[in-house]
């Protein structure tokens, strides 16, 4: 019993840290000049030109 515990703590442990570790990456990158021009790029891509972001500046999240 105690190996199938351990299994099903990994199996909920690994999404939530990978999904934490996403998040604290995209703020570290989100942060600095180049990853804001990227953020402006990837969301015109994404909307086909609909939604285009020029000058994104401040501090992720709380202040773009």
């Amino acid at each position: 019993m105690r190996r199938a515990l351990r299994i099903a703590l990994i199996i909920i442990a690994v999404p939530i840290l990978l999904c934490v570790l996403l998040w604290v990456g995209l703020l570290t990158i989100g942060n600095t000049a180049w990853g804001r021009q990227q953020i402006e790029t990837l969301v015109a891509r994404l909307t086909s030109n609909d939604v285009r972001l020029m000058g994104l500046g401040g501090d992720l999240p709380d202040r773009p």
